[in-house]
């Protein structure tokens, strides 16, 4: 191996723990605030995008509210002003993790995940604080894809749950329960293991 090569591998080296370094500084932020974070400028937009086109109807309705003050036009900026919230707290809720209250190891943790990955196709990356999953459903599904985090809380004895649609395909306001399912899934057998272990 020259010097060249060995310079390549020490490169990747040092990419591979920096990387690992952030996700796992990330992942410990999760687990404290209790919620997914959006990491770029790219993830807001995606996640939010439902909300944006909707920003333009109080916007306008504001700026003939003040060109010419009407009941009528309060009322419209009134309701489109609503419908945005409604759509924007909507996309806001669904970053915060389902809580369980639970003892289970991270090693334990790690296989429930992977029982569920391999029955139903789910791309898994596993990590110290818990595992990231992704979903790739066929077109007729009625999703783009859901990302899926479980994290250990040790400290509170608690396992966090999320599944969002997902950061790297399009947002969408319905996935058509997906989501809720996954979430659901992964708590079922979470306590069904938990159970087992106190038999």
């Amino acid at each position: 191996m020259d010097k060249r090569q060995r310079r390549v591998l020490q490169n990747k080296g040092k990419n591979k723990i920096k990387y690992q370094s952030e996700v796992s500084e990330n992942l410990s932020r999760m687990i404290k605030t209790k919620r997914v974070l959006l990491h770029t400028f790219e993830d807001y937009i995606t996640h939010y995008a439902l909300s944006i086109p909707f920003l333009i109807l109080p916007v306008g309705a504001l700026w003939f509210l003040l060109q010419d003050f009407t009941f009528d036009s309060f009322i419209f900026f009134t309701i489109s002003l609503a419908v945005f919230a409604s759509i924007f707290f909507m996309q806001y809720y669904r970053l915060r993790f389902k809580k369980v209250e639970s003892k289970i190891s991270v090693t334990d943790l790690h296989k429930i995940i992977k029982e569920i990955a391999t029955e139903l196709d789910w791309h898994t990356h596993v990590f110290a604080e818990g595992t990231y999953a992704q979903t790739h459903p066929p077109f007729w599904s009625g999703s783009w894809g859901e990302d899926i985090i479980v994290l250990s809380d040790k400290k509170n004895e608690l396992v966090l749950v999320n599944s969002i649609c997902s950061l790297q395909k399009r947002s969408s306001v319905f996935a058509f329960g997906r989501n809720r399912k996954n979430e659901q899934r992964l708590i079922k057998k979470i306590k069904e293991y938990e159970a087992n272990q106190l038999r």
